[in-house]
């Protein structure tokens, strides 16, 4: 017994494959390329935004939730300042903690800077 395997890349009956027709793909509002009918972006459901949009669009979001992470911190922080009632340990550790969310802040707010500088070359 005999087994025959065709590759799965190949056209039906081992013929090659059939150019598509110039007219249909330019109907559809595609651009033919080699053997494919590649269609434009205003037929695949997908947006013509540039890249640095996007980049721009995620740093914001990112920007967004750290800061108000930070400003959840800050409040909790002063909170927890507030109902130290001289409790020296818990000040130092309200104020520490208030420190580094500063810090937070300041980092976020730097990275924004470099990651827009370096973009700026690139995109």
């Amino acid at each position: 017994m005999m087994m025959v395997v065709t590759p799965a890349f190949a056209a039906p009956g081992g013929t090659s494959p059939v150019a598509p027709d110039p007219a249909e793909c330019a109907a559809s509002g595609g651009v033919i390329e080699g053997t494919l009918c590649i269609p434009s972006s205003q037929h695949t459901g997908l947006a013509d935004t540039e890249v640095s949009t996007i980049v721009d669009n995620v740093l914001g979001f990112i920007v967004l939730m750290f800061g108000g992470i930070a400003m959840i911190a800050i409040i909790v922080c002063g909170i927890t300042y507030l109902f130290a009632a001289g409790d020296k340990a818990r000040a130092e550790d309200a104020k520490r903690c208030l420190l580094w969310s500063i810090i937070g802040i300041v980092i976020v707010s730097l990275a924004m800077v470099i990651l827009k500088t370096i973009a700026s070359f690139f995109l």
